[in-house]
Parts: structure tokens; C-alpha cells; sequence
């Protein structure tokens, strides 16, 4: 299956196999979401202004089954920029098929293209299968996340 996968910038007329996506992405997570949430997050990745870009997996029909959500964002030890992949998801009825790692190749040669000298991401501790697939990329990070909820 994956040697007839594109990988390519979203597009407008995506919209229903993005949101379709974005909202498996956010229920694997046990994120609840809303119609203003997917509003809000669709129209960063459209617009060219926004920093939060998109690209999404096309299988041979045309049919989104993944994409991956990132972004520039400065890195001060290095004085330069680098990527910051928020969002990477493949529909779960079509994983381990090599799609992952398509996506993850992409998103290499955006950064080369881009002259961002690093790709940085986070995933959750329990999320086996995407630590197989990051595990072959790179090892695991020392650093630990914080967060505090402000709201």
C-alpha cells in the first residue's frame, strides 16, 4: 500500500477527510473537541499568514488517511529555527503500512527544504506503536514536559 501514497499541503477542498482525521486524532487522545475547536485548527492550516502548516496522506483513490500538523518555532540555544511536528496521525484501520514513516520522511525533506536543522515532537509515554516508528528515527529525549494548566 504505501508506494501509492502522496504526501502533500492541505487543500481546501479537504476539509471532510481532514476533519474526519483531525477528529480520530483528537479521540485516540481522549481529547474532547468542538465544532469551534476543528474551525479554529482548519483555519490555521489554510491560512498562509499562520504558522501552523499541514500535510496530509493521500492514498491511490485521493482519500486522506493521515497528516501531520507542524510548525516553525525558534530554538534559542541554537539561534536558529526549527520544525515542531504537533500532530502526527494515521486512520487506525490502515496503520502498519508504512504510512508513518512516509509522512516522517516527508516532513525530513520539508525541514531540509526549509533549512530547519532539526524536526522535534512529543508523544505520549503509553503510545507504543508511534514509539516504534519515532524509535527508528532517533533515540528517545532526556527531557521531561511540564505543563501547568492556566486556565
Amino acid at each position: 500500500m504505501s508506494e501509492n501514497i502522496t504526501v502533500r499541503r492541505v487543500e481546501v477542498d479537504d476539509y471532510d477527510g481532514w476533519r474526519r482525521i483531525y477528529i480520530g486524532y483528537a479521540e485516540f487522545y481522549h481529547v474532547e473537541w468542538t465544532e469551534e475547536t476543528v474551525a479554529t485548527v482548519w483555519g490555521w492550516v489554510l491560512d498562509s499568514d499562520h504558522e501552523m502548516l499541514c500535510d496530509v496522506a493521500l492514498d491511490a483513490e485521493g482519500t486522506i488517511i493521515g497528516f501531520a500538523q507542524y510548525h516553525s518555532t525558534p530554538r534559542t540555544l541554537g539561534g536558529h529555527n526549527i520544525c515542531y511536528l504537533s500532530d502526527l496521525f494515521v486512520d487506525p484501520d490502515i496503520r502498519s503500512k508504512g504510512i508513518g514513516h512516509i509522512i516522517m520522511d516527508h516532513l525530513i525533506e520539508v525541514c531540509r527544504k526549509e533549512g530547519w536543522p532539526k524536526l522535534r515532537w512529543l508523544t505520549a509515554e503509553d503510545n507504543d506503536r508511534a514509539r516504534r516508528l519515532y524509535d527508528q528515527y532517533e533515540e528517545r529525549s532526556p527531557y521531561i514536559v511540564y505543563y501547568v494548566d492556566t486556565a
